[in-house]
């Protein structure tokens, strides 16, 4: 019985002329976010960057290219017309940009070129080496600490956008 009313239902609906206009609308939603997301990936913010990335902030160094990038991305998604119009993908994107963009500001204050090595920023090379026990020790090992946490937010929402992605543009 539920059965047919739903055929029903799905009969008369698609014959209003504001079934294809909202079905129209919603591709074109599609059709944009799969069009900015194949830009991002393609271009601005591949995901073997944003992988290799958060591995090195784990290991406590970074390429300056590679956190070049990562600016650029922070930079692209602010321009109006980068962003995604579908709702999910907006809140999902906007987790994984915050979370990015936290990871990237502590990283800014705790990040140093060694001498001699311009290209490779080091965490807190000052404090890494000093004796275990030692106040300096402490101080950069709860850095460290929250670095880790930092990291491991950022590839959780990393992986919820990358989800999404896949579940509402793909599937």
């Amino acid at each position: 019985m539920i059965e047919t009313i739903t055929a029903l239902l799905s009969k008369v609906f698609d014959k209003l002329p504001v079934a294809d206009w909202l079905g129209g609308k919603r591709r074109a939603r599609q059709d944009h976010d799969r069009s900015k997301f194949r830009e991002l990936e393609e271009r601005i913010l591949p995901e073997a960057v944003i992988e290799a990335f958060l591995d090195e902030a784990a290991n406590e160094g970074m390429s300056r290219a590679r956190a070049v990038q990562v600016d650029g991305y922070l930079e692209w998604i602010r321009r109006t017309g980068n962003g995604f119009l579908i709702r999910k993908l907006q809140n999902a994107r906007r987790d994984f940009d915050k979370e990015l963009r936290d990871l990237r500001e502590y990283l800014m204050v705790h990040v140093f070129a060694v001498s001699g090595q311009d290209e490779f920023l080091e965490f807190r090379p000052d404090q890494r080496h000093h004796r275990p026990g030692s106040d300096e020790r402490n101080y950069y090992d709860a850095r460290v600490a929250e670095l880790d946490g930092k990291v491991a937010a950022c590839s959780t929402a990393y992986r919820a956008f990358r989800q999404m992605v896949k579940f509402v543009l793909f599937v």
